[in-house]
């Protein structure tokens, strides 16, 4: 949030976040409340930012609202421990959702992704890093469509007949 207001002003008319999947308030790693007041401030100025005040979105509805996203942003810090279930919790199952809705993303470096979606991934290093690209997906459409289809060809790799052939041919 702090990207946006600090290096983002300027093109706060060009985007919306949708904070898909909610602020949860019994995550002890997420002050709810202070996001929450920071998301009011932002909006305040001109911000244009959604938030799901739900614990838990059905599957077909959280598609149906992922598939509108133009891209999939991960966050910088992510925690993979014990209570993660891969393709699931929301740190792992990033790579899956931009397949599943051939999305691109835009992950930090340190976040492991699979070889096939890396076309149609951004990486980034640092806040400022982030802020950079950001700004330069704002500033350039055609980057977003050559990003939107290389994700959609990327999750062809990932298509029911594919992954058959692919069984078959290892057998």
């Amino acid at each position: 949030l702090d990207i946006m207001e600090n290096q983002l002003g300027e093109y706060k008319k060009n985007f919306i976040i949708d904070f898909l999947g909610g602020i949860q308030s019994d995550n002890p790693l997420d002050n709810s409340k202070l996001i929450l007041n920071r998301v009011e401030e932002l909006r305040s100025i001109g911000f244009s930012i959604i938030v799901h005040p739900v614990q838990f979105i059905p599957p077909v509805e959280y598609d149906k609202e992922l598939s509108k996203a133009e891209i999939i942003p991960g966050n910088i810090t992510f925690l993979f421990n014990r209570f993660s279930s891969y393709g699931k919790t929301k740190e792992t199952g990033l790579p899956f959702a931009m397949i599943k809705v051939a999305k691109p993303g835009i992950l930090p470096y340190s976040y492991p992704l699979p070889v096939e979606i890396s076309s149609s991934t951004l990486r980034y290093h640092d806040f400022n890093d982030l802020a950079r690209i950001l700004i330069s997906l704002i500033t350039d459409r055609q980057s977003v469509i050559d990003l939107k289809i290389n994700a959609l060809a990327n999750s062809k790799h990932f298509s029911p007949d594919v992954i058959y052939n692919q069984i078959v041919a290892e057998n």
